[in-house]
């Protein structure tokens, strides 16, 4: 079971830090770009759990952008906290979308084998999500990217 510990975080630092982590795994081929609101307010939340929402993100698009930029968008929307993580990468088939956040489920079996990786990352956010009473949705194309789009109501949290 994990705590729910909800204390004000600072989201901008937050995503920093998850990007700094994930820095090694960039080639020069991929960048990743942060678009965060500079004012945005702070987010009552555990702040271990929402830096692994960002990284199990954030390394799935190293992952499958080979090439390309990766862009994670921190900002505020209609009294909710809005997180977007983008990429420009090989993208998922419509069908495979509505299972993509069940435990262990993978999209290209051979490809996360040579990745490395439990099949459980997008469980895990998804699960995060859900302990902050948020909703999660993904939209993807073949071949051009996908983009996971999260929003985490600031109003049930203090």
């Amino acid at each position: 079971k994990i705590e729910i510990e909800r204390i004000p975080c600072d989201l901008n630092s937050i995503a920093g830090r998850a990007v700094e982590l994930l820095e090694s795994k960039l080639t020069e081929q991929v960048k990743l770009i942060v678009e965060s609101d500079p004012n945005i307010r702070q987010f009552y939340c555990n702040q271990d759990r929402m830096e692994q929402l960002l990284l199990n993100l954030l390394d799935n698009a190293i992952k499958y952008t080979e090439k390309g930029i990766i862009t994670l968008t921190c900002s505020e929307e209609n009294d909710k906290l809005k997180l977007v993580v983008k990429d420009t990468g090989i993208g998922i088939e419509r069908e495979h979308l509505s299972r993509v956040f069940e435990r262990f489920y993978r999209i290209d079996k051979g490809r996360s084998r040579k990745q490395g990786g439990t099949g459980l990352g997008l469980s895990i956010v998804k699960h995060i999500v859900e302990l902050y009473n948020g909703t999660i949705q993904v939209n993807s194309e073949l071949g051009v990217g996908t983009e996971f789009i999260i929003y985490l109501p600031y109003s049930d949290l203090t």
